[in-house]
């Protein structure tokens, strides 16, 4: 799919750059947070999300400009704790010796998703002079990201005991965490960014941008045929499937420092 972007976007730029007189410019944002949000295991269980974008852009004269954008992010994310049901034994067998269930009891267990990739893109951005050297920018942009392999992990944390599900006395009452389950992602993204720019030289400015709008749809497939994934928790309990989201990304990706260089 990053092929077919790149050579949409060839397509179409390459007239406009040999007839434009205008200047070609460079921008670098990016960002990146940490924090704790999983009690289960402590330190282990760190939060986090990095982002970081280019944009190559084409100045078209009255404040427009059009061009390229790559995006590169990881995350670890805390996604909503789910339930996993245990047999309950009784202490004694029955008379042809097998474990007999007497009910069911049910365990919260946490659960985090994990993943990096790259994903390109098209812009157009729209600049609006505030000042003499400060500006606000407004970029519409479309991004779409190939397949890209996550990991969930399923930490269980401490069970009340083994006893109550299986009758065993040397056995921890602590489960070993995490299990892996591994997934392919594939998202593509559409949305607008606004951001603010002090020009320092003629050829360098600093600012900030953030994702004020934006609609993603991201599609999680689990890796079924890897013979390390260690989970043990059924597939059908784990949030696979399509998921859509829109709103402001402030929330999510923080606000981004930004460099701009125009060298021509």
């Amino acid at each position: 799919m990053q092929k077919l972007i790149l050579i949409l976007a060839a397509f179409f730029i390459s007239p406009i750059v040999g007839l434009a007189q205008s200047k070609v410019w460079l921008d670098l944002d990016g960002v990146y947070w940490q924090k704790y949000g999983l009690e289960t295991y402590g330190d282990v269980n760190s939060l986090f999300r990095g982002t970081v974008k280019s944009w190559l852009g084409l100045n078209m004269g009255k404040s427009w400009s059009m061009g390229l954008m790559g995006d590169y992010s990881s995350y670890r994310s805390q996604e909503q704790d789910f339930a996993v049901q245990f047999p309950v034994y009784a202490p004694a067998r029955d008379e042809n010796g097998n474990l007999v269930v007497t009910g069911y009891q049910s365990e919260i267990f946490q659960l985090a998703r994990k993943n990096e990739g790259m994903s390109f893109g098209l812009f157009l951005r729209k600049d609006i002079a505030l000042g003499q050297k400060t500006s606000l920018n407004l970029s519409f942009f479309g991004l779409g990201g190939g397949k890209q392999s996550g990991q969930f992990e399923v930490y269980p944390g401490a069970l009340p005991s083994w006893s109550s599900y299986y009758p065993c006395l040397n056995c921890l009452s602590v489960v070993a965490g995490p299990f892996i389950s591994d997934f392919e992602e594939s998202t593509w993204r559409f949305g607008m960014e606004l951001g603010f720019a002090y020009e320092l030289k003629t050829w360098l400015s600093l600012g900030l941008r953030a994702n004020a709008l934006q609609f993603v749809k991201s599609s999680i497939t689990p890796i079924t045929n890897n013979p390390a994934d260690s989970t043990w928790i059924p597939i059908y309990q784990l949030p696979y499937g399509d998921r859509h989201e829109f709103g402001s990304g402030v929330a999510r990706e923080g606000v981004r420092f930004s460099v701009q260089f125009r060298p021509f």
